[in-house]
């Protein structure tokens, strides 16, 4: 009698089996959660593959009217979310060609943001590290153990760099760049910027610099100028060790000097010295005339 019994439970699980598997023609539909390599479903569709380093996990393959494009996945293929109204909201659209590997892209459709790290982007691309340190690589480009393009950030600034021993080139190509268009200030080889819109910590080469003053010196010329006597120049110099107009060495050490300013300063100074000199010469002539005429009349005594 049992052994009737298990025959009889063998053939009707041989039947089920059979009525269970898709007969290629009619559409599979079930309101049921299903699940593949799995029997814990706790959503509509669960796939559940060990091996999955090895075997792909899930494949979808096109045939193409072109048979050239053996094995490709066309753009058409994509996988759509669609809201309650059958609306599609998103399309995830990818093209892969076995034959030639430059078609291949992945493209994301629709006006929503992507998220990379994160799933509340708030940007068109936002990609997070979330490690969130100073070595922490947020975004490479290039190819590994090459030249790379690296970015991230840190809970105190963010950072772009050049990575592989490298130089960073921008612009290469000549046009112009714009650095802190609506404000800002720039620093190399230093945080400490202050109010500088350029602080450099360490020499500048250039073949030229252009200074664009508000002022030049050339007012010493002027008629209404007042030259100061060489007898008040050197009591200055000896009461403050340095030249009147010109600032102290300790100043120049606590606050540095304005490039244009201090050009215009020592302007000042030649322009003045060679009044100075224009001076002394006039009356080193006049002197040099006195000195003949006296000569000449004491010639005349002489004769007499």
């Amino acid at each position: 009698m049992k052994k009737y019994i298990f025959i009889l439970l063998c053939n009707l699980s041989l039947i089920f089996t059979v009525n269970a598997q898709w007969n290629g023609t009619n559409p599979l539909s079930t309101n049921a959660n299903v699940g593949i390599g799995t029997t814990t479903v706790t959503s509509p569709l669960i796939i559940n593959k060990a091996t999955w380093h090895l075997v792909p996990t899930l494949e979808i393959i096109h045939s193409p009217e072109n048979p050239g494009c053996n094995g490709c996945l066309n753009i058409a293929q994509k996988i759509s979310v669609l809201d309650n109204t059958g609306t599609n909201k998103q399309n995830i659209g990818l093209w892969v060609n076995t034959l030639n590997a430059s078609y291949n892209y992945a493209a994301i459709f629709e006006n929503g943001n992507v998220g990379i790290g994160t799933t509340v982007p708030g940007a068109k691309l936002q990609i997070v590290n979330q490690a969130q340190n100073s070595n922490g690589n947020t975004l490479i480009l290039g190819p590994g153990g090459g030249a790379q393009l690296r970015l991230g950030y840190n809970t105190t600034y963010s950072w772009i760099q050049a990575h592989g021993s490298k130089p960073l080139h921008i612009n290469e190509l000549g046009n112009n760049t714009i650095l802190n268009l609506s404000g800002g200030n720039v620093g190399i080889g230093t945080t400490e910027i202050g109010t500088h819109k350029l602080a450099v910590e360490g020499t500048i080469g250039a073949r030229e610099i252009k200074v664009e003053a508000d002022t030049w010196s050339d007012f010493v010329f002027n008629d209404n100028y007042k030259l100061k006597a060489l007898e008040e120049v050197e009591s200055f110099i000896e009461e403050n060790n340095h030249l009147p107009d010109v600032p102290s060495e300790k100043e120049v050490l606590e606050k540095g000097i304005a490039l244009g300013e201090m050009k215009a300063k020592l302007l000042q100074k030649i322009e003045e010295l060679t009044l100075y000199v224009i001076d002394i010469n006039k009356r080193v002539k006049s002197l040099e005339e006195e000195n003949k005429a006296l000569k000449e009349e004491n010639s005349i005594l002489k004769a007499q």
